[in-house]
C-alpha cells in the first residue's frame, strides 16, 4: 500500500465550503483528501501527474477563487528533474498536471539573461499564493541560490543573481490585501529573512526589490517560513525556526515602530523543530504557529489579545498508538464551522489530523489513512 510521504499541503475552499489537502505518496502519486459538506466523510482521489515525470518534496495549493461561474484551486509541485508541475481544478474534478516549464529560465524570458548557465534545477518545494482569480504567484529557489517566481504561462521572474545572498531553502508566501502585496519570503545563507515584495501581481527583476528584514538580535534563522495575514491589524506575521530551534516571529507594525521581531522561545518541546505553519482564526483574532518537533509532538504557539502574550500548547501525537508526525504541519481554518484544521504525516505513512472540537472543548486526532484506503 501507498505511504503519504513528505509534508501535506491544506486549503479551504470557501465558496463550496470544502477543505482540502495534498500529499505526494512514495509511489510518486499525487493525491488529494476532500471534505465537503456534501460527502459523506473525507474521500481520497488520485490525481494523475504529468506523463513521464515524477513528484517528489512536498506540494504546494492555494484556492484562488471564483472565475467565469467557476471555483479554482491550483497545484504545484517539483518533479525530479527539477521542473515545476502544475495543475488546475474547477472543483469539476481535477485535470491532469502539466509541466509548465523547466527550471531553465533564460529561454522562458527571465529579465537577467541566463544567470544559470543553461539549466538549474529547483530545490525543495515551491510556495504558491494567489492574489486573485487565476492570478497565481509560485516562488521556488534554484540549486544556484537564486529566488524565482512562476506566475503562470512563459511568465517568470526574480530578483535576479545580483542579490546579496544565496537562498536554498525552500521559500514562503503570503499576499498582504491591504497594500495589494505579494511577498515571495525566503532564508538566506546569511542567517536572515529576505522578502521579494511587489504590488499589483507584478515580479520586480531588480535586485533591489528584494529586501532583508534581518532576524532577531543575536539569532540566525533556518528553515523555511510560515506566514499569516491578520486582517485586523492589517498586518502580515511571519514564524520561522532559529538555528538554536527556538520560534521566531516577524510583523511590521506603523511607524515609528516598523519591524518587530519576537523570539517565542521553545516552547515545550525538546529536539529539531519543523519549518511553521500559521493561520490567522478570525473569530477570536487569534494568529497561530504549529510545529513539529522531534520528540514526535505537535505544538502550537498562539497569541492572546489579553494578557497580551504568546502561548505554548502541546497538543501532542495520536493517542493510543506509535505514530508520531513527520515533517511539517499544514493548517488552515474554516470559517463556516469556526475551525482549525492541522494536517501531518505520521510516521505510519498515514495523513492525520488534529483540530479543536467545540463540543469537546479540546484538541482531537484523526486518522484519514493511507492515500487510497
Amino acid at each position: 500500500m501507498a505511504m503519504a510521504t513528505g509534508s501535506p499541503s491544506a486549503i479551504y475552499v470557501e465558496s463550496i465550503d470544502q477543505v482540502s489537502v495534498f500529499v505526494i505518496d512514495d509511489t510518486g502519486q499525487v493525491w488529494l483528501k476532500y471534505l465537503s459538506p456534501g460527502s459523506s466523510g473525507w474521500v481520497w482521489e488520485s490525481q494523475t501527474f504529468t506523463p513521464g515525470r515524477q513528484p517528489m518534496g512536498s506540494p504546494s495549493a492555494v484556492y484562488t477563487g471564483d472565475f467565469k461561474g467557476s471555483t479554482y484551486s491550483l497545484i504545484f509541485a517539483v518533479d525530479t528533474s527539477g521542473a515545476l508541475n502544475q495543475a488546475i481544478s474547477d472543483h469539476s474534478g481535477l485535470v491532469d498536471f502539466v509541466a509548465d516549464i523547466t527550471f531553465d529560465w533564460y529561454p522562458e524570458g527571465m529579465p537577467f539573461g541566463d544567470p544559470f548557465g543553461g539549466t538549474a534545477a529547483i530545490l525543495g518545494s515551491p510556495s504558491v499564493v494567489a492574489r486573485g482569480p487565476r492570478d497565481r504567484h509560485a516562488f521556488v529557489v534554484s540549486n544556484t541560490g537564486e529566488l524565482g517566481v512562476y506566475t503562470g504561462g512563459d511568465r517568470w521572474n526574480g530578483p535576479g543573481p545580483e542579490v546579496a545572498t544565496k537562498f536554498f531553502i525552500s521559500p514562503g508566501s503570503i499576499y498582504q490585501p491591504n497594500r495589494d502585496l505579494v511577498h515571495g519570503l525566503v532564508v538566506g545563507q546569511d542567517g536572515g529573512l529576505w522578502d521579494y515584495a511587489y504590488p499589483n501581481g507584478q515580479p520586480d527583476p531588480s535586485p533591489f526589490a528584494i529586501g532583508s528584514s534581518g532576524s532577531p538580535p543575536g539569532y540566525r534563522l533556518a528553515g523555511s517560513p510560515g506566514a499569516v495575514y491578520q486582517s485586523t491589524a492589517e498586518r502580515v506575521c511571519i514564524f520561522v525556526a532559529t538555528d538554536t530551534q527556538f520560534l521566531a516571529l516577524a510583523y511590521v507594525d506603523p511607524p515609528p515602530a516598523g519591524l518587530v521581531w519576537q523570539v517565542q522561545g521553545q516552547g515545550l518541546g525538546v529536539g529539531d523543530m519543523s519549518s511553521p505553519s500559521a493561520v490567522y482564526q478570525s473569530s477570536i483574532d487569534r494568529v497561530c504557529a504549529f510545529v513539529v518537533r522531534t520528540d514526535g509532538n505537535l505544538y502550537l504557539n498562539y497569541f492572546d489579545i489579553v494578557p497580551s502574550n504568546f502561548n505554548w500548547e502541546n497538543l501532542q501525537s495520536p493517542p493510543f498508538s506509535t505514530v508520531n508526525p513527520v515533517g511539517a504541519p499544514s493548517a488552515v481554518y474554516q470559517s463556516s464551522i469556526d475551525r482549525v484544521w492541522v494536517f501531518v504525516v505520521g510516521s505510519d505513512g498515514h495523513l492525520w489530523t488534529c483540530y479543536f472540537d467545540h463540543h469537546l472543548n479540546k484538541w482531537v486526532w484523526q486518522d484519514l489513512n493511507q492515500p487510497g484506503q
